[in-house]
């Protein structure tokens, strides 16, 4: 499938909400911190935040649906799409994941719609 805006309309999925419309907690660590239980040794989880310039044709909702198709698709590669941000003027998305690695981010991207980051960055989240 091509890379572009027009995609991103095609693009539905079934993301995992509580009656309240907010999205169930994810089971796996928050960014950038380590868990463990009882008798278990410590996760680090990567995070990571992918770009990408689409160009003209970026609607907020758009990008809402590709993102719950991400959520459909991302717990075969052991990822977790956190949250995404839209510049609809300038045509570019970003996107926070907690993933591995950048390929199994990318290939939930790939999987649900396509529409593969042309960068993505290893981050840690501050406050």
């Amino acid at each position: 499938m091509g890379r572009s805006a027009a995609n991103l309309g095609s693009c539905y999925g079934s993301g995992r909400k509580r009656a309240t419309g907010r999205p169930v907690p994810s089971d796996r660590t928050a960014p950038g911190r380590t868990a463990a239980g009882a008798g278990q040794r410590r996760i680090t989880v990567p995070l990571f935040m992918d770009v990408h310039s689409l160009g003209s044709g970026v609607t907020m909702d758009d990008v809402a649906k590709a993102h719950q198709a991400d959520l459909a698709h991302q717990d075969a590669h052991q990822v977790n799409y956190l949250r995404y941000w839209v510049d609809e003027g300038q045509g570019q998305i970003f996107c926070l994941v907690e993933a591995p690695d950048a390929e199994a981010a990318a290939a939930v991207h790939r999987e649900a719609h396509g529409l593969v980051a042309d960068r993505i960055f290893p981050v840690q989240e501050g406050s």
